[in-house]
């Protein structure tokens, strides 16, 4: 996997809670392997997920967050 850390959206620093430290995140991800997935589970998650030119459309509304 790999580990990516957020600063300053960790817990409270020690006597001092308006301090927070690293956020880190650990990032698992398995991908089935090709032509494996049903099409049943292939349309299951294409209507979990949101149209990739959604994507696009929403730049507006993320949030930048440095890694």
């Amino acid at each position: 996997g790999d580990v990516k850390a957020i600063d300053d959206e960790g817990m409270p620093m020690h006597k001092n809670p308006f301090v927070k430290g690293k956020l880190y995140i650990r990032f698992d991800v398995e991908f089935p392997n090709s032509g494996t997935l049903q099409p049943e589970s292939h349309a299951l998650i294409a209507k979990a997920l949101p149209p990739a030119d959604a994507m696009d459309e929403d730049k507006d509304d993320l949030e930048e967050v440095t890694m």
